[in-house]
């Protein structure tokens, strides 16, 4: 009774099902250190949380893993024996998709650390110095997971038209591309749980690449012609595009891929009536996108148009202002000469 009472107080209801059930939890530890492996299962056995730990000490044993069977949750430093986090994230979202993915690293014990790796697409963070935190973020993360194929389309689609206000406020007040950019490239992922996006802006007859947020290096800062690239098709047919396998689209330039960890994208136009530039999601695993997402990004890609035509405006009366007080700055100084 006095157990039941300690997990009444710190669990929800829902959690403490999970931990009084026989089931128990895989979980699949990526680490090296052995100090480390053995503070995560200190960890997990005070907590009373019934796992089954794999632990892998390197890329080719977690890869044997991945591969062997399925997990309820993964669990990773940021780099073990030069195999970094984000690799591994990688592989996990190939591989498992739909398992949730945990940082636990001594990089996510200060702030810009656990940004950085919270913006590589993982599920969850959790420094070295907090692993008394950890069995609560399993099972949280866990109970997440287990309700998120039985949530209704519409709840989530609700969910994500009040994110989508949210980032037109932020969008109305940009006063540079720059930050543009930031705020699309961010909310494009998020909207949509994508594992990158792109944000390219028309050049002449070239995309340029200009800014992007993914979980692995893309094309930021190249440029490719407007006929043979994804980005140029949508822009110039002026519609979205969706594609479930890049290799099997004669749209895509396959060699500018290959090196690259996507497997399906979505692509938008920025402004439909004369595009300036194209908004793009991308999966590391085949999935099909649905029309809701489809439809969110262009609503933020049109967004997009409008706080940039903003910019261009805000800029031309700055341009106008400057010009107005050297003139009259000109204009003074001719006076005080004639006097």
């Amino acid at each position: 009774m006095r157990k039941a009472r300690l997990v009444d107080r710190f669990y929800e209801p829902e959690i403490i099902r999970i931990m009084e059930t026989k089931t128990t939890l895989r979980i699949l530890h990526l680490e090296d250190d052995a100090n480390d492996i053995e503070l995560v299962q200190v960890a997990l056995n005070r907590a009373g949380l019934a796992a089954e730990v794999n632990v892998a000490r390197g890329r080719d044993e977690y890869l044997a893993a991945l591969e062997a069977g399925q997990f309820d949750v993964i669990l990773s430093d940021n780099k073990v024996l030069g195999f970094e986090g984000s690799m591994a994230l990688l592989l996990a979202r190939e591989k498992q998709p739909g398992v949730p993915f945990v940082f636990v690293s001594g990089s996510a014990d200060h702030e810009p650390g656990r940004e950085k790796l919270m913006l590589s697409g993982a599920t969850g963070c959790l420094g070295k110095a907090d692993l008394n935190r950890l069995p609560e973020t399993i099972l949280n993360i866990v109970q997440i997971a287990r309700k998120e194929p039985a949530r209704e389309t519409s709840d989530w689609y609700v969910g994500a038209m009040e994110q989508l206000v949210g980032v037109v406020q932020e969008l109305s007040l940009a006063r540079s591309l720059d930050r543009i950019m930031v705020i699309v490239r961010h909310a494009a992922r998020g909207l949509t749980g994508a594992d990158g996006a792109t944000f390219v802006l028309r050049d002449g007859d070239q995309c340029h690449y200009a800014d992007e947020e993914a979980i692995a290096p893309l094309w930021k800062g190249r440029r490719f012609p407007m006929s043979i690239c994804v980005s140029g098709w949508t822009m110039l047919n002026r519609q979205p595009v969706v594609i479930e396998d890049v290799y099997a689209d004669p749209r895509i330039p396959a060699d500018a891929y290959r090196p690259t960890f996507v497997k399906s994208l979505v692509m938008v136009p920025i402004r439909t009536a004369d595009p300036v530039g194209a908004i793009g999601n991308y999966w590391a695993t085949r999935r099909q996108p649905r029309a809701e997402e489809v439809r969110l990004l262009q609503a933020l890609a049109d967004s997009t148009s409008a706080a940039m035509e903003n910019v261009q405006l805000y800029s031309g009366l700055e341009r106008k202002v400057a010009d107005r007080t050297a003139s009259l700055q000109a204009l003074d100084q001719e006076l005080e000469a004639f006097s």
